[in-house]
């Protein structure tokens, strides 16, 4: 016969302790239902496994909390997923921080529905890298809001490459940053298209730097205009050679300028063409050195009129090759005035060619002086008419010879 409530209820923890997983999984649930909770402590974690599931479906929120948290870190996941939803959502936070990695891998996305932000927040680090992609999606914002910056970095990348947009969004500046490198590599394009400027803005440089071209080149217009000096110093050209024309345009001169010579070598020569004057006129000398033949041969007229004296006088005579005579011409005569005699000195046939007589009018004595004669074979006779006595007199003896 079966021992009853009042019989269940004097055993003390020795017999207790003594009885068998056979013994216990043989138990009525009423037999169960007259342990106090003091009598069920003494039970042993081999004991508490055996429950069966019309054992553990017969918890509820009002005596889920009889289970100590050492006994629900005993637990098989074949009990978890037998507990009522009551019972399963009434577990503390003690009983919840017990939860093992082998126990929160196999919850459903439904468990994980019924805890509160705080319960959900009571799980260990090792309990929160497993979760995997569907459960992940099944969280709620307020739920990953509730998770500390080193809960959030133990989440796994799965776990990052299925956060929502509105899961995202919640999170804040110090959990974004506790994703680290590789969480920010993990996210999907999609998630990328989905950030807006203030969250954006959240991410630190180095994680902005750890995008791919295909990640960077999904950022919408207007968030990647929101990002610092701070953050855009820091991309490389391996980020830079996805920009849309759309996110070219949207950066401020200011925001381009803050770009390195790296990032700026990654600039497609057809999004080059679309940098603006006032762009133009805000990066540093430095940078334009940086760019490569091709790049600058792409740049507009209307963004080399942008230039000033200091940035001109940058400019190498190989990257004054690389301009189209149509570039060339752009230059007004002070822009030409400027130009190093380092440039002049390796100054081609054809960029000498394309200068204009108001150009050639404006070379100074010193850039006469550096004329090569390659350059100076190929002036024609209306730029040679356009020339002072001046500067002809400053002109070296072999261009002189040179001149056609």
């Amino acid at each position: 016969a079966q021992l009853g409530a009042d019989q269940i209820a004097a055993l003390n923890i020795d017999q207790l302790s003594a009885l068998s997983s056979r013994q216990i999984a043989g138990a009525s649930t009423a037999q169960l239902a007259a342990l106090s909770a003091e009598q069920f402590s003494f039970l042993g974690t081999g004991a508490i496994a055996s429950l069966s599931n019309a054992q553990m479906a017969a918890f509820n929120a009002g005596n889920i909390s009889l289970l100590t948290a050492d006994q629900v870190a005993h637990l098989t996941p074949k009990e978890l997923a037998a507990l009522s939803d009551a019972a399963f959502a009434a577990l503390n936070p003690d009983q919840l921080a017990a939860l093992t990695s082998v126990q929160t891998s196999t919850l459903s996305a439904h468990q994980y529905q019924l805890l509160s932000p705080a319960q959900f927040a009571a799980l260990s680090n090792s309990a929160l890298h497993v979760i995997g992609a569907t459960a992940t999606m099944a969280l709620t914002p307020a739920q990953i809001q509730a998770l500390s910056a080193d809960q959030v970095a133990a989440l796994s990348l799965t776990a990052y490459a299925n956060l929502s947009a509105a899961q995202l969004h919640a999170m804040s500046a110090d959990q974004i940053a506790a994703m680290g490198t590789a969480g920010a590599a993990a996210l999907t394009i999609k998630q990328i298209g989905m950030l807006d400027a203030t969250l954006l803005g959240e991410f630190t440089a180095a994680q902005l730097g750890a995008l791919s071209a295909g990640q960077f080149a999904q950022i919408a217009p207007g968030a990647l205009a929101a990002l610092s000096d701070d953050q855009l110093a820091l991309l490389q050209a391996k980020q830079t050679t996805g920009l849309t024309s759309a996110q070219l345009v949207a950066l401020s001169p200011d925001q381009l300028a803050a770009l390195g010579s790296n990032a700026l070598s990654g600039l497609p020569a057809n999004q080059i063409g679309l940098i603006s004057a006032a762009q133009m006129a805000a990066l540093q000398a430095s940078q334009l050195q940086g760019l490569s033949a091709l790049q600058l041969h792409a740049l507009s007229a209307s963004a080399l009129s942008g230039l000033s004296t200091d940035q001109l006088g940058g400019f190498t005579s190989s990257q004054l090759n690389s301009f189209s005579a149509t570039q060339i011409q752009a230059f007004s005569a002070a822009q030409i005035a400027a130009l190093s005699t380092g440039a002049i000195v390796g100054l081609n046939a054809a960029s000498a060619a394309a200068l204009g007589t108001g150009q050639i009018a404006a070379l100074t004595d010193a850039q006469m002086q550096a004329l090569g004669t390659v350059a100076a074979h190929a002036l024609s006779t209306a730029q040679l008419q356009a020339l002072s006595a001046d500067q002809v007199a400053h002109m070296s003896t072999q261009a002189l010879a040179a001149l056609g």
